[in-house]
């Protein structure tokens, strides 16, 4: 076999490999609604890493959540605890570990900011989560902790 379809043989492989492992490493997600206002706005692109492993403190992630009634739901939010923190979000100031959060990324809604967060321990293998605009989000406050099991991806870029 000539020397130069060795290579196109090879290069051929690896791109194919590439571009069919890039569902199961990367996925794109439409933002929808401002609950991650300022941060993120409705309709803007993202993409998400999906082997990003268990989320950290401060990650954008995506997550499911299943109703009661089995729907399924996708979200957009920052993670505020981990598995093991006491966290609670009350009078507009989330605190962790006894210690009140420096948020900079909080839109600031003319004092309004959405529902309390009674005190509570993040079980091992979870998460929990707020969007940034406190006011107008669906989060762990309705919904509680997420198991990591449950967590798509984490931020990478915006598109």
């Amino acid at each position: 076999m000539p020397q130069w379809l060795t290579v196109l043989c090879i290069v051929g492989g690896a791109l194919a490999a590439v571009v069919l492992s890039i569902p199961f490493v990367v996925s794109t997600w439409v933002v929808e609604g401002d609950s991650m206002a300022p941060t993120l706005h409705a309709g803007e692109r993202i993409v998400i890493n999906k082997l990003a492993g268990d989320p950290s403190l401060g990650d954008v992630i995506v997550h499911r959540v299943v109703t009661p009634g089995g729907r399924r739901h996708d979200y957009v939010k920052r993670v505020v605890a981990v598995g093991g923190d006491t966290v609670s979000y009350l009078d507009c100031v989330l605190h962790r570990n006894g210690s009140a959060v420096d948020e900079p990324y909080v839109l600031d809604a003319l004092g309004s900011c959405g529902g309390d967060l009674d005190e509570l321990v993040v079980p091992d293998g979870h998460v929990t989560v707020l969007g940034d605009n406190r006011a107008d989000s669906v989060d762990s406050r309705v919904y509680g902790p997420i198991p990591n099991a449950d967590v798509a991806g984490t931020l990478w870029f915006r598109l």
